[in-house]
């Protein structure tokens, strides 16, 4: 029995690594198409990408846990919108982090390279934003009678 639990986790693993191969090269002939277009479009793209795959994990979590896609929409909206604020939050930590580890070493650096946090827009970050807020939304406006 413990042959085969190993044997699955290795299975695991091993798709795991292939998946992860597949999305990566398909990441990087999207990105050498996205290069050729002009920055709206490219923008525009980016988000609508954004917008499918986070309905579709939205749509996969309502499937595996059994829940409604409005449950499951309204509770995504809120992980995704901390998920990409969380991630700014943090690399702006470490980069502040080896700042100050660089100057404490001696290493020359340019003044005021110790930032401040602020919330950078990106097209991932504008989908992620449209996508939490049309969730809630929709989400409250679904659910409006159970409260009235």
């Amino acid at each position: 029995m413990n042959i085969i639990k190993a044997l699955i986790v290795y299975l695991s693993i091993f798709g795991i690594i292939i998946i992860s191969y597949v999305i990566g090269k398909s990441l990087e002939k999207v990105e050498g198409s996205l290069n050729k277009l002009n920055s709206i479009l490219r923008t525009v793209i980016i988000i609508f990408i954004t917008l499918t795959v986070e309905i579709g994990i939205v749509q996969l979590i309502s499937i595996l846990i059994n829940w409604s896609f409005i449950d499951a929409l309204f509770m995504c909206s809120f992980l995704f919108f901390g998920f990409i604020w969380v991630f700014t939050l943090y690399s702006n930590r470490e980069t502040n982090r080896v700042n100050i580890q660089n100057k404490y070493l001696g290493v020359k650096m340019e003044p005021n390279e110790v930032k401040t946090f602020s919330f950078n827009l990106n097209p991932f970050s504008i989908g992620t934003i449209i996508f939490s807020l049309v969730g809630i939304a929709s989400s409250i406006i679904y659910y409006l009678p159970y409260f009235i």
